[in-house]
């Protein structure tokens, strides 16, 4: 600290210290300040590379769903679907085997879409069901049908024999998207897989059949740490319940960053968001289009998306190394900062009787919306720089296409996705 201090001519460190959300950071940690820190990466060396699909029409759904898998994609997500007709077309010639499926069934779960997904459902790799209830109540002001029902949908889930496929969503990517903090995201996560875990019949056998969805923004830091808050704050909330096992996390490059104008920007954005998701330790991670905020084809773009997995794997190696930020004491020290913030916040919601009750009250919309705000401002003050927004922005392009109207509800591959998932 004295050397320091005599590089910066006077100065004091503290004045280098940086804001990042509701974070002071202190750039300068050394091995004292390093935290005892059990293991928080996923299990395996590699994360699934996942896509989201919206059926628009069976076939053409089909013919993106072979040309990603063709692509290395091992992990895809389907909502929009009626009727078994058209989830058989959906899935022409795909080999479940070897992949991940995740439903998002939505409201056809009640009534027949468990029954004729089950056939694909059993010889998937793994996957999900993706039943988000709580996701939901958040996104629309109600349940699929009403709460009663809906719980004892989950006790259906929770009597399925398909051991290989996960139950309940938690969806933290919605709050990320609308421009909620990274503590707040892991506060409001928290919040809702305690609410499940109470209605669960027995929590300390099936707590790992619920994942969690996170959004990852351009604070590389941040959402690197983000990621291993989620899995270890989650672990401490289902260890209360009693269990002890691993838990899924799958990461979305989040809309809340991309930017309709110089939209190429968005591909250095989400490469590194990719990787921050990688070294934090997603188990699933999946990258948005970087032209989704357009009304364009998005066939090249998704293309890219696809290309940015195979780069980090085939030359950064990410899918080699366990848990690579492990003793950086910076990183450690920033977790435990951000897990004490976001463990304040998911107290504060629990006060006030949980998620659902929060929820009723508007406590859940206000943290969101004051987040929200703040990020607005720092961007209008250019206290916050995203390329291409208000860091020399190109003033002369003229857009081709028409701007989605609210891509900050973008958290699959349409909104129509997000509604009926």
């Amino acid at each position: 600290m004295a050397q320091i201090e005599a590089d910066l001519k006077g100065k004091k460190p503290s004045e280098l210290h940086k804001q990042w959300q509701d974070l002071e950071v202190d750039p300068f940690k050394s091995k004292t300040d390093l935290s005892k820190s059990t293991s928080c990466f996923r299990e395996r060396k590699e994360w699934f590379i996942a896509q989201a699909f919206c059926v628009d029409t069976p076939k053409e759904t089909n013919a993106r769903i072979l040309e990603a898998l063709m692509e290395g994609v091992n992990s895809i997500e389907i909502a929009g679907l009626n009727s078994k007709e058209e989830l058989e077309a959906t899935l022409e010639s795909v080999n479940p085997e070897y992949i991940q499926i995740n439903f998002k069934l939505g409201e056809w779960m009640f009534s027949g879409g468990l029954e004729a997904a089950e056939n694909w459902a059993k010889h998937a790799a793994g996957g999900s069901w993706g039943f988000d209830p709580l996701g939901k109540l958040y996104r629309t002001k109600s349940w699929y049908r009403n709460q009663e029902e809906d719980i004892k949908l989950i006790e259906k889930l929770s009597k399925s024999s398909l051991e290989q496929l996960n139950w309940l969503e938690i969806n933290g990517a919605d709050f990320h998207n609308e421009g909620a903090y990274a503590s707040t995201e892991l506060a409001l996560s928290l919040a809702m897989f305690n609410e499940y875990l109470a209605v669960l019949a027995d929590p300390a056998k099936d707590a790992g059949k619920l994942e969690f969805k996170a959004g990852v923004g351009v604070l590389y830091f941040i959402e690197l740490t983000k990621l291993r808050s989620l899995r270890t704050l989650a672990g401490a909330v289902a260890a209360e319940y009693g269990y002890s096992g691993d838990l899924f996390i799958s990461a979305n490059t989040g809309t809340w960053g991309m930017s309709a104008y110089d939209r190429h920007n968005n591909l250095l954005r989400s490469s590194t968001q990719i990787m921050a998701a990688a070294i934090g330790g997603a188990d699933a991670i999946s990258a948005t289009p970087f032209d989704l905020s357009l009304e364009t084809d998005h066939r090249f773009a998704r293309h890219l998306s696809r290309m940015q997995h195979q780069m980090l794997i085939e030359e950064s190696f990410l899918d080699r190394v366990i848990d690579p930020m492990a003793g950086s004491y910076f990183l450690e020290s920033l977790q435990a900062d951000l897990e004490q913030k976001a463990w304040a916040k998911f107290q504060t919601i629990e006060k006030e009787g949980g998620f659902i009750q929060a929820l009723a009250s508007g406590l859940v919309s206000e943290m969101v919306h004051e987040d929200r705000q703040k990020q607005f401002k720092e961007l209008e003050s250019g206290e916050l720089s995203v390329l291409g927004v208000n860091l020399y922005p190109n003033k002369e392009e003229q857009l081709s296409a028409e701007i989605r109207v609210d891509l900050n509800r973008l958290s699959s591959e349409t909104e129509k996705g997000r509604a009926n998932g």
